[in-house]
């Protein structure tokens, strides 16, 4: 009895063992494939979005042209930007809650 449950011990150990490892083994890996995959990508975007910010996009200045034709912007604005609109506080006036305060009292009563 005991030596069946020393077998059984010994089994499950080596299971454990052999997982912990498989595991262990996964995360030392220097480099992941597809996280290396995921930050060339990264890079490869950054690199061409500076290229791209070289050399403007022809396309975009012509819809910008035809845009500013068909709204008659005037020839010194600029469509990249928004207009904020401004608000002015308006003054209120003091709100009469129909409380009568002595001032008021004896003005109501000449």
């Amino acid at each position: 009895m005991l030596v069946s449950r020393l077998a059984t011990l010994g089994r499950a150990v080596q299971v454990q063992a052999r997982r912990n490892f498989g595991v262990s083994a996964a995360v030392l890996q220097k480099a992941d494939p597809i996280q290396k995959l995921f930050l060339d990508k990264i890079k490869e975007y950054k690199q061409k979005n500076m290229i791209k910010e070289a050399a403007a996009d022809p396309g975009l200045q012509s819809e910008l042209e035809r845009v500013k034709g068909m709204y008659k912007v005037q020839k010194g604005e600029d469509m990249t930007t928004l207009s904020l609109p401004e608000f002015n506080d308006i003054v209120l006036g003091p709100v009469d809650l129909g409380v009568v305060s002595e001032g008021s009292a004896e003005q109501l009563e000449s």
